[in-house]
């Protein structure tokens, strides 16, 4: 794909050291999501969000220049390149009408890291008033549900989908992995009801990361290489299973998943 230096940040201090990574696909996989790392001013490092269209390459959206601010995190909303989700540096989660370039006010505030599901609602974590915040946020709610509140330094993980029409919210906080079951809503008096539903699974370590296949049945439980995996069809916990080496987990479809180890270069996994 030929770029045009124009398009680069900081190509015109050094045309040297500049690095760029796929961040993420569209649904689709025709939009990707590129960060872009450059040497800066005062031997700092510059970062630029680019959106590059596989059948129009002529055409790239440079979405640091188009919000202004510096930007942690970015994610697509629902399939095509026609919104993002940007949380600044300075924690406000704003959404982005990428075809307008209409910013929005901040959605949340405090935030630290966000994970969407579908193009209208959002896992997050923040700190608000000296507290670490899990919640879920909807498309057009007036304020976010929280599910559970941490000290500082305790490192848990959100995740919401969706199974057999029902809302699926997995919250962990070390061993503990929490499921809630139901209808999603802004409503105080059916929160308290999806809040009921939580059912505590022990994991045999401490979850640094969740990920839900496509169909949102198989929720895996990470920590580093070794995963153990939740059916909630069949309300099974598997024994933990190590992958080889610590990544990202990448579904092939809904019951396998691929993984990269020293001694089997591609190997596939059944859950």
């Amino acid at each position: 794909m030929h770029l045009s230096t124009s398009v680069l940040a900081g190509y015109s201090l050094s045309a040297d050291n500049h690095t760029f990574t796929v961040a993420e696909w569209d649904r689709d996989s025709r939009y990707a999501l590129v960060k872009h790392s450059y040497p800066a001013e005062n031997n700092t490092t510059g970062v630029q969000w680019l959106v590059f269209d596989r059948e129009n390459p002529e055409k790239i959206i440079d979405v640091t220049a188009m919000t202004g601010f510096g930007i942690k995190q970015i994610g697509f909303a629902g399939t095509g390149a026609h919104t993002v989700y940007a949380l600044q540096e300075t924690g406000e989660l704003r959404r982005v009408d990428l075809d307008s370039s209409t910013i929005s006010s901040p959605i949340l505030t405090g935030v630290e890291s966000f994970k969407l599901y579908g193009d209208d609602r959002l896992s997050y974590l923040a700190i608000i008033d000296g507290k670490k915040v899990a919640g879920i946020w909807k498309r057009d709610w007036k304020q976010p549900f929280v599910i559970g509140t941490f000290a500082t330094d305790s490192t848990p993980v959100i995740r919401i989908s969706r199974y057999f029409n029902k809302d699926t919210v997995v919250l962990t906080d070390g061993k503990n992995m929490t499921i809630y079951r139901g209808e999603i809503s802004d409503s105080k008096d059916r929160q308290k009801e999806f809040l009921k539903t939580a059912k505590i699974i022990k994991t045999e370590n401490a979850t640094t990361n969740i990920t839900m296949d496509n169909a949102g049945r198989f929720i895996v439980a990470q920590n580093g290489a070794i995963l153990q995996t939740y059916d909630l069809e069949r309300k099974e916990l598997s024994n933990a299973f190590n992958i080889g080496v610590a990544q990202e987990v990448k579904w092939l479809d809904n019951f396998y998943i691929r993984s990269v180890s020293a001694a089997r270069k591609n190997g596939n996994s059944r859950i």
